[in-house]
Protein backbone atom coordinates (compact mmCIF):
# COMPACT_ATOMS: atom_id res chain seq x y z
CA UNK A 1 0.00 0.00 0.00
CA UNK A 2 1.28 3.43 -1.04
CA UNK A 3 1.40 6.35 2.37
CA UNK A 4 1.55 10.20 1.98
CA UNK A 5 4.47 10.28 4.86
CA UNK A 6 7.30 10.57 2.17
CA UNK A 7 6.82 9.92 -1.49
CA UNK A 8 4.44 7.70 -2.65
CA UNK A 9 6.03 4.29 -4.46
CA UNK A 10 4.03 2.19 -6.69
CA UNK A 11 6.24 1.11 -8.66
CA UNK A 12 7.18 -2.74 -7.15
CA UNK A 13 8.93 -4.84 -9.68
CA UNK A 14 6.11 -7.46 -10.09
CA UNK A 15 3.65 -4.43 -11.27
CA UNK A 16 6.50 -2.97 -13.22
CA UNK A 17 6.69 -6.63 -15.37
CA UNK A 18 3.18 -6.58 -15.17
CA UNK A 19 2.97 -6.67 -19.10
CA UNK A 20 6.16 -7.75 -19.72
CA UNK A 21 6.61 -7.85 -23.92
CA UNK A 22 3.91 -5.46 -24.73
CA UNK A 23 5.36 -2.37 -23.24
CA UNK A 24 6.78 -1.63 -26.06
CA UNK A 25 4.05 -2.07 -28.02
CA UNK A 26 1.59 0.85 -27.21
CA UNK A 27 2.82 3.36 -29.11
CA UNK A 28 2.51 1.20 -32.34
CA UNK A 29 -1.36 0.74 -30.60
CA UNK A 30 -2.19 4.31 -30.62
CA UNK A 31 -0.57 5.48 -33.98
CA UNK A 32 -2.01 2.11 -35.93
CA UNK A 33 -5.54 2.86 -34.36
CA UNK A 34 -6.39 4.92 -37.55
CA UNK A 35 -8.49 1.99 -38.88
CA UNK A 36 -10.50 -1.15 -36.99
CA UNK A 37 -8.25 -3.24 -39.58
CA UNK A 38 -4.99 -2.67 -38.09
CA UNK A 39 -6.02 -2.75 -34.54
CA UNK A 40 -7.25 -6.06 -35.77
CA UNK A 41 -4.54 -7.55 -37.35
CA UNK A 42 -1.67 -5.87 -34.26
CA UNK A 43 -4.44 -7.37 -31.67
CA UNK A 44 -4.39 -11.06 -33.56
CA UNK A 45 -0.87 -10.88 -33.62
CA UNK A 46 0.01 -9.97 -30.48
CA UNK A 47 -1.18 -11.56 -27.01
CA UNK A 48 -2.26 -9.68 -24.58
CA UNK A 49 -1.59 -6.07 -25.56
CA UNK A 50 -2.81 -3.54 -23.35
CA UNK A 51 -1.06 0.02 -22.94
CA UNK A 52 1.65 0.29 -20.12
CA UNK A 53 0.99 0.90 -16.99
CA UNK A 54 3.29 3.28 -15.05
CA UNK A 55 2.62 2.24 -11.47
CA UNK A 56 4.70 5.31 -10.44
CA UNK A 57 2.03 7.67 -10.97
CA UNK A 58 -1.18 6.69 -9.86
CA UNK A 59 -2.42 6.50 -6.40
CA UNK A 60 -3.22 2.88 -5.36
CA UNK A 61 -7.02 3.22 -5.98
CA UNK A 62 -6.59 3.99 -9.54
CA UNK A 63 -3.50 1.28 -10.14
CA UNK A 64 -5.57 -1.61 -8.89
CA UNK A 65 -8.28 -0.50 -11.10
CA UNK A 66 -6.30 -0.22 -13.99
CA UNK A 67 -4.57 -3.67 -13.37
CA UNK A 68 -8.11 -4.64 -13.43
CA UNK A 69 -8.98 -3.96 -16.77
CA UNK A 70 -5.90 -5.27 -18.80
CA UNK A 71 -6.48 -8.48 -16.62
CA UNK A 72 -10.37 -8.07 -18.50
CA UNK A 73 -9.28 -7.72 -21.69
CA UNK A 74 -5.94 -9.91 -21.81
CA UNK A 75 -8.32 -12.83 -20.36
CA UNK A 76 -10.92 -12.11 -22.68
CA UNK A 77 -9.19 -11.24 -25.92
CA UNK A 78 -9.58 -14.70 -27.49
CA UNK A 79 -13.59 -14.16 -27.43
CA UNK A 80 -13.41 -10.49 -28.42
CA UNK A 81 -11.03 -11.63 -31.71
CA UNK A 82 -14.02 -14.00 -32.57
CA UNK A 83 -16.37 -11.12 -34.13
CA UNK A 84 -16.19 -7.95 -35.94
CA UNK A 85 -18.61 -6.00 -33.17
CA UNK A 86 -16.09 -8.43 -30.14
CA UNK A 87 -12.97 -6.97 -31.93
CA UNK A 88 -14.61 -3.40 -32.07
CA UNK A 89 -15.31 -3.92 -28.22
CA UNK A 90 -11.41 -4.76 -27.76
CA UNK A 91 -10.20 -1.63 -29.14
CA UNK A 92 -12.90 0.51 -27.31
CA UNK A 93 -11.30 -1.38 -24.41
CA UNK A 94 -7.88 -0.70 -25.22
CA UNK A 95 -8.71 3.23 -25.24
CA UNK A 96 -10.72 3.35 -22.20
CA UNK A 97 -8.11 2.28 -20.61
CA UNK A 98 -5.49 4.33 -22.24
CA UNK A 99 -7.36 7.28 -21.49
CA UNK A 100 -7.59 5.83 -17.78
CA UNK A 101 -4.03 6.38 -17.52
CA UNK A 102 -3.31 9.64 -18.87
CA UNK A 103 -5.91 10.51 -17.02
CA UNK A 104 -5.41 9.29 -13.35
CA UNK A 105 -1.78 10.27 -14.32
CA UNK A 106 -2.90 13.93 -14.15
CA UNK A 107 -4.94 13.28 -11.60
CA UNK A 108 -2.21 12.55 -9.04
CA UNK A 109 0.47 15.13 -10.43
CA UNK A 110 -2.19 17.44 -9.44
CA UNK A 111 -3.04 16.71 -6.33
CA UNK A 112 -0.35 14.60 -4.68
CA UNK A 113 2.16 17.40 -4.17
CA UNK A 114 -0.39 19.29 -2.38
CA UNK A 115 -0.90 16.43 -0.31
CA UNK A 116 1.92 15.87 0.66
CA UNK A 117 2.77 19.43 0.88
CA UNK A 118 -0.20 20.04 3.42
CA UNK A 119 0.22 16.96 5.30
CA UNK A 120 3.73 17.39 5.99
CA UNK A 121 3.19 21.06 7.08
CA UNK A 122 0.25 20.09 9.28
CA UNK A 123 2.93 17.43 11.24
CA UNK A 124 5.36 19.75 11.53
CA UNK A 125 2.50 22.86 13.20
CA UNK A 126 4.38 25.14 10.47
CA UNK A 127 2.21 28.26 8.67
CA UNK A 128 4.16 29.15 5.52
CA UNK A 129 4.85 32.50 4.43
CA UNK A 130 2.99 32.93 1.56
CA UNK A 131 -0.73 31.87 3.33
CA UNK A 132 0.53 33.72 7.03
CA UNK A 133 1.22 36.75 4.99
CA UNK A 134 -1.91 37.00 3.70
CA UNK A 135 -3.55 35.78 7.02
CA UNK A 136 -4.45 32.52 6.12
CA UNK A 137 -3.88 29.10 7.63
CA UNK A 138 -4.38 25.67 6.78
CA UNK A 139 -7.93 24.96 8.63
CA UNK A 140 -7.67 21.13 8.08
CA UNK A 141 -7.25 18.39 10.93
CA UNK A 142 -4.31 16.05 10.65
CA UNK A 143 -7.23 13.50 10.67
CA UNK A 144 -9.35 14.82 7.54
CA UNK A 145 -5.45 14.26 5.32
CA UNK A 146 -5.52 11.09 6.28
CA UNK A 147 -8.85 10.68 5.84
CA UNK A 148 -8.34 11.52 2.45
CA UNK A 149 -5.04 9.43 1.94
CA UNK A 150 -6.96 6.56 2.95
CA UNK A 151 -9.64 7.01 0.36
CA UNK A 152 -7.14 7.47 -2.81
CA UNK A 153 -4.40 4.76 -1.42
CA UNK A 154 -6.58 1.95 -0.03
CA UNK A 155 -10.62 2.49 -1.08
CA UNK A 156 -11.12 -0.25 -4.12
CA UNK A 157 -12.88 -0.44 -7.08
CA UNK A 158 -14.44 -3.59 -8.50
CA UNK A 159 -14.11 -3.42 -12.33
CA UNK A 160 -16.62 -5.34 -15.57
CA UNK A 161 -16.68 -4.89 -18.74
CA UNK A 162 -19.85 -4.27 -20.27
CA UNK A 163 -20.89 -3.44 -23.56
CA UNK A 164 -17.44 -2.04 -24.63
CA UNK A 165 -17.28 0.36 -22.20
CA UNK A 166 -15.72 -0.36 -18.65
CA UNK A 167 -17.63 0.43 -15.05
CA UNK A 168 -16.09 1.30 -11.85
CA UNK A 169 -18.11 0.09 -8.95
CA UNK A 170 -17.89 0.72 -4.90
CA UNK A 171 -20.10 1.21 -1.89
CA UNK A 172 -21.22 4.87 -3.07
CA UNK A 173 -22.13 3.34 -6.85
CA UNK A 174 -21.45 2.65 -9.97
CA UNK A 175 -19.23 4.79 -11.77
CA UNK A 176 -18.22 5.76 -16.20
CA UNK A 177 -14.25 6.25 -16.31
CA UNK A 178 -14.38 9.37 -16.98
CA UNK A 179 -16.83 9.84 -14.56
CA UNK A 180 -15.64 13.49 -13.24
CA UNK A 181 -16.32 13.09 -9.48
CA UNK A 182 -13.59 10.60 -9.40
CA UNK A 183 -10.88 13.41 -10.42
CA UNK A 184 -12.62 16.22 -8.65
CA UNK A 185 -10.09 18.77 -7.80
CA UNK A 186 -11.96 20.99 -5.46
CA UNK A 187 -11.07 19.25 -1.98
CA UNK A 188 -7.42 20.40 -3.39
CA UNK A 189 -8.50 23.97 -3.67
CA UNK A 190 -6.60 26.43 -1.54
CA UNK A 191 -10.13 28.27 -1.12
CA UNK A 192 -11.77 25.09 -0.01
CA UNK A 193 -9.14 24.83 3.11
CA UNK A 194 -7.61 27.81 3.94
CA UNK A 195 -9.35 30.00 6.72
CA UNK A 196 -8.29 33.34 8.13
CA UNK A 197 -5.65 32.72 11.28
CA UNK A 198 -6.52 33.90 14.65
CA UNK A 199 -6.58 37.20 15.36
CA UNK A 200 -3.20 37.95 17.16
CA UNK A 201 -4.46 39.01 21.25
CA UNK A 202 -3.76 42.97 21.96
CA UNK A 203 -1.44 42.01 25.43
CA UNK A 204 0.30 39.82 22.60
CA UNK A 205 0.73 42.20 20.24
CA UNK A 206 2.38 44.76 22.20
CA UNK A 207 4.41 41.89 23.71
CA UNK A 208 5.84 40.95 20.38
CA UNK A 209 6.08 44.31 18.71
CA UNK A 210 7.37 46.91 21.53
CA UNK A 211 10.48 48.19 21.04
CA UNK A 212 13.67 46.94 22.87
CA UNK A 213 13.72 50.33 25.02
CA UNK A 214 10.09 51.20 25.52
CA UNK A 215 9.98 51.87 28.66
CA UNK A 216 13.04 54.50 28.04
CA UNK A 217 10.68 55.77 25.14
CA UNK A 218 7.61 56.34 26.72
CA UNK A 219 7.18 58.22 29.72
CA UNK A 220 3.21 57.58 30.37
CA UNK A 221 0.69 54.57 29.10
CA UNK A 222 -1.02 57.19 26.72
CA UNK A 223 2.10 57.52 25.11
CA UNK A 224 2.01 53.56 24.84
CA UNK A 225 -1.16 53.67 23.58
CA UNK A 226 -0.60 55.83 20.87
CA UNK A 227 2.40 54.24 19.84
CA UNK A 228 0.57 50.66 18.93
CA UNK A 229 -2.28 52.48 17.27
CA UNK A 230 0.11 54.07 14.95
CA UNK A 231 2.16 51.14 14.38
CA UNK A 232 -1.00 49.13 13.35
CA UNK A 233 -2.41 52.11 10.91
CA UNK A 234 1.15 52.72 8.89
CA UNK A 235 1.47 48.54 8.90
CA UNK A 236 1.67 48.41 5.10
CA UNK A 237 0.71 45.00 5.04
CA UNK A 238 -2.56 45.71 6.28
CA UNK A 239 -2.87 41.96 8.34
CA UNK A 240 -2.29 44.00 11.73
CA UNK A 241 -5.33 46.09 11.20
CA UNK A 242 -7.32 43.22 10.08
CA UNK A 243 -6.68 41.85 12.81
CA UNK A 244 -7.36 44.94 15.20
CA UNK A 245 -10.89 44.94 13.56
CA UNK A 246 -11.40 40.96 13.67
CA UNK A 247 -10.58 41.34 17.31
CA UNK A 248 -12.97 44.43 17.80
CA UNK A 249 -16.02 42.47 16.25
CA UNK A 250 -16.47 40.04 18.78
CA UNK A 251 -15.25 42.69 21.79
CA UNK A 252 -17.33 44.39 24.31
CA UNK A 253 -16.34 47.74 22.56
CA UNK A 254 -18.66 46.73 19.17
CA UNK A 255 -21.48 48.37 21.16
CA UNK A 256 -22.82 48.78 17.17
CA UNK A 257 -22.41 45.05 15.83
CA UNK A 258 -20.55 46.03 13.21
CA UNK A 259 -19.33 43.36 10.36
CA UNK A 260 -15.89 42.91 9.33
CA UNK A 261 -16.43 44.02 6.47
CA UNK A 262 -18.56 46.90 7.41
CA UNK A 263 -15.47 48.10 9.54
CA UNK A 264 -13.05 47.70 6.90
CA UNK A 265 -15.38 50.01 4.59
CA UNK A 266 -15.55 52.51 6.96
CA UNK A 267 -11.88 54.71 8.01
CA UNK A 268 -13.56 55.43 10.31
CA UNK A 269 -14.97 52.45 11.76
CA UNK A 270 -11.11 51.00 11.16
CA UNK A 271 -9.45 53.90 13.32
CA UNK A 272 -12.42 52.97 16.61
CA UNK A 273 -11.39 49.49 16.04
CA UNK A 274 -7.56 50.30 15.86
CA UNK A 275 -7.86 52.26 19.45
CA UNK A 276 -9.98 49.76 20.99
CA UNK A 277 -7.27 46.85 19.94
CA UNK A 278 -4.64 49.56 21.26
CA UNK A 279 -6.24 50.48 24.59
CA UNK A 280 -6.80 46.82 25.41
CA UNK A 281 -3.00 45.68 24.71
CA UNK A 282 -1.22 48.35 27.32
CA UNK A 283 -2.03 46.98 30.93
CA UNK A 284 -3.68 49.64 32.95
CA UNK A 285 -1.03 49.65 35.32
CA UNK A 286 1.72 49.86 33.12
CA UNK A 287 4.38 52.35 34.74
CA UNK A 288 7.01 54.60 32.54
CA UNK A 289 10.50 53.18 32.95
CA UNK A 290 11.44 56.99 34.35
CA UNK A 291 9.35 56.42 37.48
CA UNK A 292 11.30 52.93 37.66
CA UNK A 293 14.77 54.12 37.02
CA UNK A 294 14.36 57.42 40.00
CA UNK A 295 12.88 54.48 42.39
CA UNK A 296 15.44 52.05 41.89
CA UNK A 297 18.26 54.72 42.43
CA UNK A 298 16.88 55.94 45.04
CA UNK A 299 16.59 52.87 46.59
CA UNK A 300 20.83 52.32 45.49
CA UNK A 301 21.89 56.04 46.87
CA UNK A 302 20.30 54.47 49.97
CA UNK A 303 22.73 51.68 49.79
CA UNK A 304 25.40 53.34 49.48
CA UNK A 305 24.91 55.54 51.53
CA UNK A 306 24.49 52.98 54.23
CA UNK A 307 27.58 51.55 53.17
CA UNK A 308 29.33 54.57 53.54
CA UNK A 309 28.31 55.14 57.16
CA UNK A 310 29.37 51.78 58.24
CA UNK A 311 32.57 52.67 56.75
CA UNK A 312 32.91 55.79 58.77
CA UNK A 313 31.55 54.14 61.70
CA UNK A 314 34.36 51.42 61.60
CA UNK A 315 36.84 54.02 61.35
CA UNK A 316 39.67 53.54 63.57
CA UNK A 317 41.64 56.31 65.80
CA UNK A 318 45.53 57.14 66.27
CA UNK A 319 47.01 53.82 64.38
CA UNK A 320 50.76 54.42 63.06
CA UNK A 321 51.53 54.24 60.06
CA UNK A 322 54.29 54.38 57.62
CA UNK A 323 55.04 57.24 55.66
CA UNK A 324 57.94 60.01 54.76
CA UNK A 325 58.86 62.98 57.85
CA UNK A 326 60.77 66.00 56.16
CA UNK A 327 61.96 63.29 53.37
CA UNK A 328 62.69 60.43 55.46
CA UNK A 329 60.85 57.47 56.25
CA UNK A 330 58.50 57.67 59.24
CA UNK A 331 56.01 57.14 60.99
CA UNK A 332 52.75 59.38 62.00
CA UNK A 333 49.77 59.06 63.92
CA UNK A 334 46.33 58.56 61.56
CA UNK A 335 42.91 57.24 61.20
CA UNK A 336 42.58 54.13 59.70
CA UNK A 337 39.60 53.25 57.31
CA UNK A 338 39.46 49.59 56.66
CA UNK A 339 38.65 48.59 53.17
CA UNK A 340 39.26 45.17 52.28
CA UNK A 341 36.40 43.89 52.02
CA UNK A 342 35.73 46.55 49.31
CA UNK A 343 37.91 44.38 46.72
CA UNK A 344 38.77 47.53 45.23
CA UNK A 345 41.95 46.94 42.52
CA UNK A 346 44.94 49.50 41.84
CA UNK A 347 46.75 48.25 38.89
CA UNK A 348 49.92 50.12 38.46
CA UNK A 349 51.08 52.92 41.06
CA UNK A 350 53.77 55.43 39.87
CA UNK A 351 54.34 53.60 36.48
CA UNK A 352 55.38 50.48 37.74
CA UNK A 353 53.10 47.46 36.21
CA UNK A 354 51.95 45.81 39.76
CA UNK A 355 48.49 45.10 40.62
CA UNK A 356 47.52 46.20 44.10
CA UNK A 357 44.54 45.53 46.28
CA UNK A 358 43.08 48.85 48.57
CA UNK A 359 43.66 47.58 52.41
CA UNK A 360 42.58 50.54 53.87
CA UNK A 361 43.15 54.53 53.84
CA UNK A 362 45.13 56.45 56.78
CA UNK A 363 44.41 60.37 57.14
CA UNK A 364 46.89 62.31 59.13
CA UNK A 365 46.02 65.37 61.29
CA UNK A 366 46.55 67.48 58.54
CA UNK A 367 43.84 65.69 56.32
CA UNK A 368 46.59 64.21 54.20
CA UNK A 369 45.42 60.81 52.86
CA UNK A 370 47.92 57.57 52.84
CA UNK A 371 46.81 54.58 51.10
CA UNK A 372 47.30 50.90 52.32
CA UNK A 373 47.83 48.57 49.25
CA UNK A 374 48.73 44.99 49.20
CA UNK A 375 50.83 42.62 46.90
CA UNK A 376 52.19 39.67 46.68
CA UNK A 377 55.51 41.04 48.45
CA UNK A 378 53.12 42.43 51.56
CA UNK A 379 52.04 46.03 52.71
CA UNK A 380 52.97 49.09 51.14
CA UNK A 381 52.02 52.90 51.76
CA UNK A 382 51.46 55.35 49.10
CA UNK A 383 50.86 59.14 49.72
CA UNK A 384 48.42 61.21 48.12
CA UNK A 385 47.30 64.31 47.10
CA UNK A 386 43.55 65.14 45.69
CA UNK A 387 44.28 65.89 42.11
CA UNK A 388 46.89 63.20 41.71
CA UNK A 389 45.57 59.60 39.33
CA UNK A 390 45.87 57.17 42.61
CA UNK A 391 43.58 59.60 44.76
CA UNK A 392 41.34 60.20 41.46
CA UNK A 393 41.06 56.20 40.61
CA UNK A 394 40.47 54.90 43.93
CA UNK A 395 37.34 57.78 44.48
CA UNK A 396 35.80 56.26 40.67
CA UNK A 397 36.50 52.68 41.67
CA UNK A 398 34.72 53.39 45.52
CA UNK A 399 31.79 55.25 43.64
CA UNK A 400 29.73 51.99 43.11
CA UNK A 401 29.91 50.55 46.45
CA UNK A 402 29.80 54.31 48.65
CA UNK A 403 28.23 56.08 46.08
CA UNK A 404 30.04 59.53 44.03
CA UNK A 405 33.04 61.42 45.54
CA UNK A 406 32.18 58.53 48.61
CA UNK A 407 36.08 59.10 48.69
CA UNK A 408 36.55 62.69 49.50
CA UNK A 409 33.52 62.25 51.87
CA UNK A 410 34.99 59.75 54.16
CA UNK A 411 38.42 61.74 54.61
CA UNK A 412 36.41 64.85 55.51
CA UNK A 413 34.50 62.61 58.18
CA UNK A 414 37.78 61.10 59.14
CA UNK A 415 40.30 64.12 60.15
Amino acid sequence: MSTLYGAVDLGKPERQEFFGETRKMIQDMVTLRESEDAAEKLAMESSGIVPPISSSGLYQRDFDAAIQMANILKERKDDFMGTEEGRLQYQQGLDQLSFFLEDRKKYYNTTHPILVQNTRLKQSGTNPQQWASQGLMDGRTMEEYVAKTTELDTNRFSVKFDGGSFVLSDATGDYDINDPSLVDLSWFDESNYLVQTQPVRPQDFYNVNRPKDDTKIFEDRNQVVDWVAATIMSDTTGLQKRDAVRWFVDSDANTEGLTEQQILDAPNAIERAVDAYAEAAVQADWKAFVKKTEEKKGKEKDKQKENLDALISGVQEGMSVETTVNGEPGSVRANYAPLYDANIYIGSVEGEDVKYRLDGIYVDDEGRPIFALITSQGTVFFDSDFDDDLFKEIESKMSSKYGEQSLTKLIKEMV
